[in-house]
């Protein structure tokens, strides 16, 4: 497992830095038919998150979601061309973000560098 996604297991089976209920529920996409990325996606996109919501129950302000709400939603698939030319896409918005937050950072340093000149008197 990456460093990243590592975390320390508490004795009262906690997860350090993470919050969640007392069930975790795995999905696992049906090989040849659906990809990871394209689950992910879906699942986190607006008609993914409504559906989990209005098919979840609710207690005190939580929702819960069950293994046959799971089972039970519906994934619009597209073939797996389409699914793979997606994940590509995603991939390369996900490295121009990254790309972006560097160069946001490094402008950052570089203002604070002059700043701190300015008011030392070095300009």
């Amino acid at each position: 497992m990456p460093a990243a996604l590592r975390a320390t297991v508490e004795e009262d089976g906690s997860i350090e830095g993470c919050v969640h209920q007392n069930h975790l529920i795995r999905v696992r996409p049906r090989s040849g038919l659906v990809t990871s990325d394209y689950l992910l996606a879906f699942i986190n996109s607006e008609p993914g998150r409504s559906y989990f919501h209005s098919s979840g129950n609710t207690t005190s302000g939580l929702v819960t979601i069950s293994t046959s709400i799971v089972k039970n939603c519906r994934i619009p698939v597209p073939p797996l061309r389409l699914q793979n030319e997606f994940a590509n896409k995603v991939a390369y918005v996900h490295k121009l973000q990254a790309k972006q937050a560097t160069s946001r950072r490094r402008m950052n340093d570089l203002f604070e560098s002059m700043l701190h000149n300015a008011f030392a008197g070095d300009l």
